[in-house]
């Protein structure tokens, strides 16, 4: 999953005889709408608000355990350095059942 880009506007349109219709989405929206199937990653992220930039940044969710194979960008892999400790609040997302069948 291309997490980074889960808060992107995505614009599409499709041809409809004479008529074509335009979008613009977020990539999470088609995601929980299912409109684009994953494999349930982005159920593994964590979402925290920036306050300087106004925006949502998105980073791994992992156990401490694997904290050691996840790093800040490919120079800090190639460095050895280990990634930054996420210290902010942070939101976690969650596929629920819309229908409330308790899955």
């Amino acid at each position: 999953m291309l997490y980074p880009m889960l808060f992107h506007q995505i614009r599409f349109g499709v041809d409809i005889g004479p008529v074509r219709l335009n979008t613009t989405q977020r990539l999470i929206d088609l995601i929980f709408q299912g409109t684009i199937p994953t494999d349930g990653s982005e159920e593994r992220v964590a979402a925290r608000f920036d306050e300087i930039a106004g925006t949502l940044s998105v980073s791994p969710r992992v156990t401490f355990a694997d904290a050691n194979f996840v790093h800040d960008d490919f120079p800090s892999f190639q460095a050895g350095k280990k990634s930054t400790l996420q210290t902010a609040p942070v939101y976690r997302f969650r596929r629920t059942d819309p229908e409330g069948n308790g899955t």
